[in-house]
């Protein structure tokens, strides 16, 4: 390889970055199916009792609230292996090391995912 690790991933986080940008509908999608998701559960768990009578149903709430989060996060799984034929490719003609292509699409699903987590809180 020509180029460091660090050169590498900021470059390939540059082009993870115009790829997600390129795909505005599955992002805008992704988002507005959130805040749907969002109210729907908010109206189902609204005032809930403060006594422990609410208890059990507070802990609905946190188990939904983190199953949708997970669930969210396997819908990237078939993007992820998507791009695996590419990752071997670059490898067989060393242009980038694996290691950077993973460093920066983590980089750039760090904001995409911050802002999931912050839509639906």
């Amino acid at each position: 390889y020509n180029a460091n690790i660090f050169t590498q991933a900021v470059a390939l986080s540059k082009r993870q970055a115009a790829i997600l940008w390129g795909d505005k509908f599955g992002i805008v999608s992704r988002y507005l199916s959130i805040i749907i998701q969002a109210l729907i559960y908010g109206s189902v768990f609204y005032q809930l009792p403060l006594t422990s009578a609410g208890g059990y149903g507070r802990g609905g709430a946190l188990f939904s609230a983190i199953i949708q989060n997970s669930l969210v996060a396997q819908a990237a799984l078939p993007a992820a292996f998507y791009g695996r034929r590419v990752l071997q490719k670059q490898k067989s003609y060393a242009m980038y090391h694996p290691a950077s292509l993973h460093v920066a699409q983590i980089l750039t699903d760090i904001p995409i995912t911050l802002l999931q987590v912050t839509l639906f809180s």
